[in-house]
């Protein structure tokens, strides 16, 4: 995984542990003294946060920095292609559902249809 990869999973985890918190971008932001848009921008991997804004943001929802890069895929985050082998396995634990979008099939698989 790259560094591009590793910052949009830390954003969709970061969006999926706030939906799963019951908070809007609004409410986590006065939260912790940020606005709402900037929540967007980090959740779409748009801007890069310190991270002062990542503990404060995790500690609001009720996570540990760290869960933000354990989550593992799951099928409904799969590619639009869709993989013919079924769901991915569920490669860490969690507290939360994992966010990060499978890596494609292998070359030449066929398609369930």
């Amino acid at each position: 995984m790259n560094n591009a990869e590793k910052i949009r999973l830390i954003g969709r985890n970061l969006r999926r542990a706030r939906k799963l918190a019951g908070l809007t971008q609004t409410e986590l932001g006065a939260l912790v003294g940020i606005g709402q848009s900037y929540v967007g921008q980090i959740e779409r991997s748009e801007k890069n946060v310190t991270l002062e804004v990542l503990v404060k943001l995790c500690t609001a929802i009720g996570i540990e920095v760290g869960d933000l890069t354990r989550m593992a895929p799951t099928a409904s985050d799969a590619p639009q292609s869709g993989c013919p082998h079924g769901d991915p396995p569920n490669l860490l634990e969690s507290t939360l559902p994992p966010v990060l979008p499978t890596q494609g099939c292998a070359p030449g698989a066929a398609r369930r249809g």
